[in-house]
This record gives structure tokens, sequence and C-alpha cells, in this order.
């Protein structure tokens, strides 16, 4: 099998797996604790994985993605306490101002994401990876918010929303993490996986200034 074809194929499966899993939830309303079984078990899941096939892009991509999900925590106290715009129901157990399960959930979706980026970049170029991950992210991060407020896992107030639901700054903070994800994955890729942890935490960085600039720019 393709050096690449195995983790992409992993990745899409698992993918489709998260969707299935968040769409099913989002039906019954299930909360907190639906979420932390797909992200904290998936998490084992790709953990697993890399410790078993040992591909280095896996890796790095997973290392980046974990290290940009626990940084990504400052974006959530700047949601959740300066603009006052998400919520969180109160249950489980949390960390800072975010249930425990959010640094493991953004570390899939980063990580799904991040080795499609990669694999569209070196399949074209980095400006057409870009793009692409740009929309790819932007089209499905507001799925995941529609599921998420759909499941009782968190929702959104006072800010301009689609379909009252989704805010317009998450569509498009999102898609501004999804136009670096290509460059900083290919560039872990070609690093010791050292770098990718840094990496991660300027993917972390990039998604709270995302979130900043958004929320100025939608109101």
């Amino acid at each position: 099998m393709n050096s690449t074809s195995r983790p992409l194929r992993f990745i899409l499966l698992t993918l489709a797996v998260t969707l299935v899993w968040n769409t099913g939830n989002s039906l019954f309303g299930t909360g907190w604790i639906s979420a932390a079984i797909i992200s904290q078990g998936l998490f084992g899941v790709y953990a697993y994985y890399a410790i078993r096939y040992r591909d280095p892009v896996f890796i790095r991509t997973f290392i980046l993605a974990a290290a940009a999900g626990w940084v990504e925590l400052l974006a959530d106290y700047y949601l959740v306490h300066t603009t006052g715009t998400l919520l969180y129901p109160h249950e489980g157990p949390f960390v800072s101002a975010s249930p425990l399960y959010m640094p493991f959930a953004w570390t899939l979706v980063l990580t799904q994401l991040g080795y499609i980026g990669w694999w569209l970049f070196n399949r074209y170029n980095l400006v057409i990876a870009s793009i692409c991950s740009a929309i790819l992210v932007g089209i499905n991060i507001p799925y995941y918010e529609w599921a998420a407020h759909s499941a009782k896992w968190w929702y959104y107030h006072n800010t301009p929303m689609l379909g009252s639901v989704v805010p317009w700054y998450i569509i498009l903070g999102e898609t501004l993490v999804g136009l670096a994800l290509p460059f900083l994955v290919s560039r872990s890729a070609k690093s010791h996986w050292m770098w990718s942890a840094v990496n991660g935490l300027l993917l972390g960085l990039w998604i709270w200034v995302s979130c900043f600039i958004s929320i100025t720019i939608t109101g």
C-alpha cells in the first residue's frame, strides 16, 4: 500500500465516523458525555495508530494538532469571558473555561483537516491547498457547530448568526484557520518532530487571532 494512502484512508474513515456520531447525537441532545466519548475515544485510537504504523507525517500532524488543541483554550476563554458569546453547559470536568473534551476534539479535527491539507499540498501546490483547506474548514466547522448546538454541547448568543445557531465570526474565523493549515503541516512534515509542537503553538495562537479578527469584522 502506498505510504500516503493508508493514513489518508484512516483519516477519511475516522472523519466519516465523527460525522455520523455527531449527527446521531444531535438528533437526541445527548449532552457532554457523548462529546467526551467521541473526542477522547478517537484521540486514543489516533495515538494507537501513530504508535502502530509510525507514519512520520501522521505523527507530526497529530503532535501539531494536540499542541494547538490545548493552546486553543485561550480562544475559548476569550469567547466565554471577554466577548460572552460562547456558552458551555456547566456539566462534566472543565479545564480553564472549557470542557475537558475540547482540547481532544480540536486535536481530532485539526489532525483530520491538517492531513488532508498536507495531501492537497503534495498533490497540487501551497496556494491551491490553502484555498481548498480554507473552503473545507469553512464548510466543515459550521456543521460541527450545528451538531454541537443540537447535541447540547455548547451554544452561542449575542452575536450575528447563520440560522440562529452558527455565528458568522465562527465561519470566517475557521476559514482563516483552514488557510494556514497546509503551510504549518507541510512545514512540520519536513522538520524534527519537536517543531510540530512549535507549529502547533503557532496554530493555537492563530486560532485566537482569527477569532479576534473575525469578531471585529462581523461585529
